[in-house]
């Protein structure tokens, strides 16, 4: 849910204290992981998440959806901002 003043996140992420996390590529439901080996943005937003991994980080984050962007370097993915 985002804060109405701030229109930011409420949920335990939203401190900041959320920084890093790994996960493996190959999770086939992972709109995280998808981004990462496709080098494509994905978003699931309105839509009900694809798996657990991103219905997790929708609700650690407070939101109802995930933005997966994937950070590449000269055509290698170096991580997913989410």
């Amino acid at each position: 849910m985002l804060s109405p003043a701030s229109r930011r996140g409420n949920g335990p992420a939203a401190s900041g204290d959320f920084r890093q996390v790994s996960l493996p590529l190959d999770t086939e439901k992972s709109l995280v992981a998808i981004s990462a080996r496709r080098q494509e943005i994905h978003a699931s937003v309105g839509a009900p998440a694809s798996g657990l991994i991103d219905a997790q980080f929708a609700r650690a984050f407070g939101t109802e959806g995930i933005l997966s962007l994937p950070m590449i370097s000269r055509g290698r993915s170096l991580g997913v901002m989410v």
